[in-house]
């Protein structure tokens, strides 16, 4: 359209290079010198009229492509985010029922995230019946989450405690990340024991990398608090063991949970503070970390 509109209100060039040739023909056939040289100034005018009117038509027209072809890359992309606005709205629309008409569960989040973070069981998967083939299932994810989870939680007061800078905020990082993102996956999954491990299982090279480091800072200093860790997991898992044994086999009474929440609480903090009491009264080994 630039290109258009500067052609119909300016001479073509082709117009321009005939009236140059006629005032040169002009010039050859003129009496005296003063009009020849005039006559030739007049053409080499005109001439470097029409060289600029050619240029100024090419970049009219070439702008005019650009803009034409920025005017459709623009259309297409306001396509593509339209079409992926829709498919967005569409599945938010069809969560909408769920917030009015869809009670939440009765019960605190903390409950469901610690339930979350505990699946899947391992007493329960020793103790509660099932078929040969979801009991090896069963026992090997649980028995690998219980061998992990204790490490991951060690890497954090490890990682907390080693001198170097470069390992203190690579360890956090990768332990931290790991632990909110099993939190924000146990409060999503609640109490599935499929899907908290599948979701866990993202954030594995994290895992494996805090687990790893942390071991070797154990050795390397002879830590104390990851045998106490241990401890304290082994005391959760001899609770629920013996819940979960009376609750399928009948062996011996069976506590209500707030009890046995606070006889693990009560026997973990008493090794906790036990070994925090113990470490102040021997001298600190010294640390290699």
């Amino acid at each position: 359209m630039i290109a258009l509109s500067i052609s119909a209100a300016c001479p073509s060039p082709d117009m321009l290079s005939a009236i140059s040739r006629r005032v040169a023909a002009t010039a050859a056939s003129a009496a005296t010198a003063r009009t020849a040289a005039a006559a030739s100034a007049s053409a080499a005018a005109i001439r470097s009229i029409a060289m600029r009117s050619r240029r100024c038509i090419a970049a009219a027209s070439s702008s005019a492509i650009s803009a034409e072809t920025s005017r459709a890359s623009s259309r297409a992309c306001a396509r593509i985010c339209s079409a992926s606005a829709a498919a967005a709205s569409r599945f938010a629309l069809a969560s909408l029922p769920f917030l009015w008409w869809v009670g939440r569960p009765r019960l605190p989040w903390r409950f469901v995230v610690g339930y979350g973070l505990a699946q899947p069981v391992f007493p329960a998967a020793l103790v509660e019946p099932a078929i040969p083939l979801a009991k090896v299932i069963i026992l090997l994810r649980s028995a690998g989450w219980y061998a992990l989870a204790p490490l991951l939680v060690y890497s954090l007061w490890a990682g907390w405690r080693t001198s170097r800078e470069d390992d203190r905020r690579l360890i956090l990082w990768a332990a931290g990340a790991f632990w909110a993102w099993a939190l924000i996956s146990a409060l999503r999954g609640g109490g599935d024991m499929t899907d908290n491990p599948r979701y866990r299982v993202l954030l594995l090279p994290l895992a494996g990398l805090a687990v790893g480091w942390s071991l070797d800072f154990a050795r390397r200093t002879a830590d104390r608090w990851l045998w106490r860790i241990l401890a304290v997991e082994g005391i959760f898992l001899a609770v629920f063991l013996q819940w979960y044994l009376s609750r399928y086999l009948h062996l011996g009474g069976r506590l209500s949970l707030p009890a046995m929440g606070a006889l693990i609480a009560g026997l973990s903090a008493l090794v906790l503070v036990g070994g925090w009491v113990y470490d102040r009264l021997r001298p600190p080994r010294p640390s290699g970390g």
